[in-house]
């Protein structure tokens, strides 16, 4: 977590580390949708982004503890949303290994070069293959998050204490006047 504290000089409108069950993904989502103290489009988008990306720590966090509440075992991560002046950035940190670090970075560099076209006839194929394949995700998450944040999603592989975590950050930019 060394790597967040760089980020306490900005304005943090919200950080959250722990359990990534669905219960807790809902009332994150309500908060960032309903509480924050931003536009009405900027909040939308940042809770599109926050679901999508929360739903992959759920996934794919090679960090995993037992939800009492849903009897189910869940990942453990992090995230937060920092505002700047110009844009606000939303980023979760979560346990992941080299395999699936492959993996993401073959995502991303796929998806950031792509236009909103692009990125929506991807959505298209992935979802066409889901449905081929009797599939129960189509696996869109990070190409709705680019076509949310109309901004590149970066991904920093972090080692920290014997562990390796994937940082993954978008930012929604602010209309200027």
């Amino acid at each position: 977590m060394p790597y967040l504290l760089e980020n306490l000089s900005e304005e943090i409108l919200f950080f959250y580390k722990g359990i990534f069950s669905y219960p807790v993904i809902v009332e994150i989502s309500h908060h960032i949708r309903n509480d924050l103290m931003l536009e009405d489009n900027l909040r939308e988008k940042l809770f599109a982004i926050f679901v999508e990306l929360a739903q992959n720590v759920n996934s794919y966090s090679l960090q995993r503890t037992k939800a009492s509440i849903i009897n189910k075992e869940v990942g453990v991560g992090a995230f937060y949303i920092i505002e700047y002046k110009n844009c606000v950035k939303i980023a979760t940190l979560n346990q992941v290994n080299d395999e699936q670090i492959q993996k993401l970075n073959a995502r991303l560099n796929k998806i950031n070069v792509l236009d909103r076209k692009g990125l929506r006839a991807l959505k298209m194929s992935f979802r066409n293959e889901a449905i081929q394949d009797k599939a129960n995700s189509g696996n869109v998450g990070l190409v709705e998050v680019a076509l949310k944040s109309a901004n590149p999603i970066l991904l920093e592989a972090i080692h920290f204490q014997n562990a390796q975590y994937a940082l993954i950050t978008t930012q929604i930019n602010k209309k200027t006047d």
